[in-house]
């Protein structure tokens, strides 16, 4: 494979190191996943432990419990499209493009 920041010179790869690297974004994609309960219960305990003054905070903390869980799901999304895709020598676009506006005439 040749890029154009290689000034013509010839990039190669492992296979084997491709394939490490599809495990490790599949290992993120679940950690980013299992993250998402984590939240929820750090956002019941903040609430639990400010007492009385739980009222001011539940706005907020819903909010933060909400940025959170979109966060860790885009990002867990986004490393398994990534691992979906490595090694491979073909793009899924039906996977990538998850409201199927995009289309490949051939």
């Amino acid at each position: 494979m040749r890029l154009p920041s290689d000034d013509g010179a010839a990039t190669t790869v492992r296979y084997a190191a491709l394939d490490v690297a599809k495990d490790k974004l599949n290992d993120l994609a679940g950690e980013f996943q299992n993250t998402g309960p984590d939240v929820g219960t750090r956002h019941d305990q903040v609430l639990a432990g400010a007492g009385e003054f739980s009222d001011h905070l539940q706005v907020g903390a819903a909010k933060f419990l909400i940025s959170w869980r979109e966060a860790f799901s885009v990002c867990s999304e986004s490393a398994g499209l990534i691992a979906a895709n490595t090694h491979n020598f073909k793009v899924d676009f039906k996977a990538v493009d998850v409201d199927q506006q995009f289309t490949v005439t051939i």
